[in-house]
């Protein structure tokens, strides 16, 4: 699938959250809660990055400690919101930034050498 655009705070807010929040549950949660906990600790935390997947799993979410202002329900909320986001990116043929960081992440000693070849910088 070719990507066709990069999902920003802007694009998750009007093209999917909006959606959702219609929904009773989604209601206490802003989209701005959801997309950080996205970006700060499914996807962006440390432990996210000694992961294959480029995320955190559902347990390992809920232990942590960072997001003491949010229920163990709500964070399964946005857990399952993001698994739903992650479904509607691929469908639409979008990706973050944090897809970005994982793919350079997770390719970093993948046996590609950089350096300067032929008058230019590039892979060897």
């Amino acid at each position: 699938m070719t990507l066709k655009f990069e999902v920003t705070f802007e694009v998750f807010e009007q093209k999917f959250y909006n959606r959702l929040a219609t929904q009773r549950q989604y209601k206490k949660l802003s989209a701005s809660t959801v997309w950080t906990e996205i970006y700060s600790v499914i996807k962006g935390g440390l432990r996210a990055t000694k992961s294959y997947f480029g995320y955190v799993f559902l347990q390992d979410y809920l232990l942590t400690e960072g997001s003491a202002f949010l229920t163990g329900g709500e964070k399964r909320l946005i857990y399952y919101t993001f698994l739903s986001y992650e479904k509607w990116k691929e469908k639409v043929g979008a990706f973050d930034f944090m897809d970005v960081v994982h793919h350079v992440w997770s390719n970093r000693w993948s046996g590609m050498t950089y350096g300067w070849s032929g008058g230019r910088y590039g892979r060897l």
